[in-house]
This record gives structure tokens, sequence and C-alpha cells, in this order.
């Protein structure tokens, strides 16, 4: 058996995949690609947790109420709008109060009223669409400030895994 300077038994395991003899510090090619894999495994196993499922619906819910406020400010400005184009139409007040029929205005004043209404909310929501176009184009940049705010910490020493916690009634066969 080949020794090491300080006259210990060079020890190196063959590939648990293909069997070859390789040295320690140079893993077979097997084993690399096999580790990625089991590190990928890990981590989707990681991300598919519940804690982490749970992270992700606070980010989501925080950047929609950002979007949803955003967009009933918007909505409320809209409104205001609406209101103040109806005070405008002649006779707003009078075809209101009268439900469309009021008695004393003639047909084509009548029919003028209910185009100029037409409009006017038909203006308040093409409005209302293009802010909500504009709110959702928003939601990346509200998702990645959502994201910014979460802080992972790691453990102090990242060289050592530490085993799980022991449970009662059961064991755990860890070197």
């Amino acid at each position: 058996m080949p020794l090491d300077a300080r006259g210990h038994v060079i020890a190196n395991p063959q590939c648990a995949i293909c069997g070859q003899q390789w040295p320690l510090d140079n893993p077979c090619a097997h084993e690399s690609v096999e580790l990625r894999n089991l590190s990928q495994q890990a981590l989707h196993r990681w991300l598919d947790a519940s804690a982490m499922q749970q992270i992700q619906k606070w980010v989501f819910d925080k950047a929609s109420t950002h979007i949803k406020d955003k967009f009933e400010k918007h909505l409320e400005r809209h409104r205001r709008w609406l209101e103040s184009d109806l005070a405008r139409i002649p006779y707003y007040k009078t075809y209101q109060d009268f439900r469309g029929h009021p008695p004393n205005l003639r047909p084509e004043v009548v029919d003028a009223i209910g185009r100029d209404i037409y409009k006017a909310r038909s203006l308040f929501q093409d409005r209302i669409n293009d802010s909500w176009r504009h709110c959702i184009r928003k939601f990346p940049k509200a998702l990645d400030r959502a994201w910014s705010q979460i802080r992972a910490q790691y453990p102090i020493d990242a060289r050592a895994i530490r085993p799980p916690p022991a449970r009662r009634n059961s064991f755990y066969l860890w070197p």
C-alpha cells in the first residue's frame, strides 16, 4: 500500500458511480455530476417546503397590496373627475332627479344629455383601464421590492452540518 509523506496509508475511495480509483482532491466526473444533481434536488425540496411557500405568499401578498393601494388612489381621482365631468353636463341634475325622463326638456336635449353621460362614463372606464395597466406594469418592481425585504440568516459555522435534533423514542444513524 502506498504511504504519504507522514507515513500514513493513502486511502483514496473509488468512485461511487463507476468504481474507478481517483485521488480525493480530483473526484470522478460522475460524482461531480451526481453531487450537483443532489444539490439541485435538495434546493428544490427546500424551495417546496412550507416555510418557503409562506415566504412566497408573503411577498406576493405584499406586492399585490401595494399595487391595489396604488390603483385605489388612481380610482378615487378618476371618480372625482367623473363627478366633475357629469356636473358640467347641462341639465344633468334634472336628468338624474327624473331618472332619465325629465318632463320639461325636449327629447333631443334628453338624448344629448344621455350621450354626454355615456361619453363621460366611457372616458371614466378608459381612465380606469389605463390606470390598471399602469399599476400592473409596476408589479414586477413591487415584487422585487418585497423580495428585497427578505433576509436570510446563515449559520455561524457554515462548514458544519449539524445532525437533526433528537426525538423521543427514536434514534438517528448519524456518524
